[in-house]
């Protein structure tokens, strides 16, 4: 992808993390980036309160044209964000292929 952010996450995800994830969408607003990717793999832990914000910063990527992917979650976390009732809202994706894969299904015309 030629516009796009990658953001790892790392551990317990909390408060402090989000606001630094939205700041990385203020960015990708601003420019020509319009995508961004956060790659789940090694989170450990995902508090209720970050999950409600991470519900929050979904909605403003959405109303800022930013496109916000999730992808590999492990198991364990999956299973809290359907526990949540959260995986129909987040775009969650399997694997960084996966998220690749949608990107270029999407196509440039379709991001803005």
């Amino acid at each position: 992808m030629k516009y796009c952010s990658l953001v790892m996450a790392k551990g317990c995800v909390n408060t402090e993390d989000c606001t630094m994830l939205e700041q990385v969408m203020r960015c990708a607003a601003l420019s020509k980036n319009k995508t961004v990717w956060v790659d789940c793999e090694s989170i450990s832990s995902l508090p209720t309160q970050s999950l409600r914000m991470l519900l929050s910063l979904c909605s403003k990527a959405e109303s800022s044209g930013v496109e916000l992917l999730f992808y590999q979650f492990n198991p364990k976390i999956h299973r809290v964000i359907e526990k949540a009732g959260l995986n129909s809202v987040l775009n969650i994706l399997p694997t960084m292929a996966d998220a690749y894969a949608y990107c270029r299904k999407k196509g440039p015309s379709k991001t803005k």
